[in-house]
């Protein structure tokens, strides 16, 4: 009966893992087939001039495993001459991935220890200058990128993300189509992160562009910065005199599409009027009246270390703080992260 048991339930992870990747399948199917920058480039100048390098690009990179995210292409791929500060002055980016390659990426997980399985609810991915990244439709984000995805989709979700109004409505994602992975997972949140030699340059006062969003009239600073002047994590970070490798400031956003007209959307979802990113934009739209715009609808930053990096005891330790669109905050400190591969996602 036990064995009849295993075949059914080994039936069922079977059909799931069907249905998922026919889900992906079927939500990947309009997109067009790339080869070039101008082929990029001839949907209304998308990712023009630099955002674009032909000799170093990856084109259509589905299947390809975690570095093709959150789109199947990367324009500038690797090496990205923008990266160039990621092991040098103030920095140390490479001590947050495990072989110290600054061309790849490190997934984590959260576990008492080393050796205990991951518990398989969610993963962390700190993306260096592998080329992932690239939001829709700015082009922008395609190196430090920072990526926690949430392995499982709730059971019976609805998986369409038919797209807010901007500014007005703020609605995540209930899933994400991973096109490295070819899978379909949970609710999905992408941000930007940095490594640091010391704990003052990793806080919010170092690294004031983790408080804007790209372009005009995107900066929030002012009001983001009075959150973290009171919650401890302005001028410093939490981890400091811990003896860390190295210290980490990051943010994410939740995954959300937005209704948009824009030809230069196509590359991305495969439909003029839809587009999607991390969502950091203000939270009721960019107001040129403004000096200081609106923070996000939801934002978590992450506040980080590293110890015994490179070495089979390399472990992260983490404070989550999370705003809602008040300031608000909701925090979870103390998170211990272990390095682990693809296979646990």
């Amino acid at each position: 009966m036990s064995h009849n048991y295993r075949l059914a339930s080994v039936s069922m992870n079977l059909l799931l893992l069907t249905v998922i990747n026919h889900q992906f399948d079927a939500c990947q199917a309009d997109l067009p087939w790339l080869t070039s920058c101008s082929d990029l480039q001839s949907y209304d100048g998308a990712c023009s001039g630099s955002q674009c390098n032909d000799d170093y690009a990856e084109w259509n990179c589905d299947g390809s495993g975690s570095t093709c995210t959150p789109y199947h292409f990367k324009p500038r791929g690797d090496p990205n001459p923008e990266c160039a500060y990621m092991d040098s002055g103030d920095y140390d980016m490479p001590a947050f991935q495990y072989d110290g390659d600054k061309s790849q990426y490190q997934v984590w997980c959260a576990k008492s220890s080393k050796d205990d399985p991951c518990p398989g609810d969610k993963v962390w991915l700190t993306h260096l200058c592998d080329g992932a990244g690239v939001q829709a439709t700015d082009c922008g984000g395609d190196q430090g990128y920072f990526e926690e995805i949430v392995i499982e989709p709730e059971a019976g979700v609805d998986p369409s993300c038919d797209g807010d109004e901007y500014g007005v409505t703020h609605t995540d994602c209930p899933t994400f189509d991973h096109p490295g992975k070819s899978m379909t997972y949970g609710k999905y949140k992408a941000g930007w992160w940095r490594g640091l030699k010391e704990s003052q340059s990793a806080g919010l006062s170092y690294n004031q562009w983790m408080a804007q969003a790209m372009g005009d009239n995107g900066d929030y600073s002012s009001h983001m910065n009075d959150l973290a002047q009171r919650d401890g994590w302005f001028d410093n970070n939490p981890w400091k005199d811990t003896n860390a490798d190295a210290y980490f400031i990051g943010n994410l956003y939740p995954w959300r599409c937005q209704q948009t007209d824009e030809v230069k959307a196509i590359p991305f979802t495969g439909n003029q009027y839809l587009k999607c990113y991390g969502d950091n934009e203000p939270a009721t739209g960019r107001d040129a009246g403004k000096t200081d715009q609106d923070i996000p609808f939801y934002s978590t930053y992450a506040l980080c270390a590293v110890y015994s990096s490179h070495t089979e005891d390399m472990q992260m330790r983490c404070n989550f703080n999370s705003y809602d669109r008040d300031g608000n905050l909701e925090n979870t400190d103390n998170v211990l992260m272990f390095p682990v591969g693809d296979d646990e996602f």
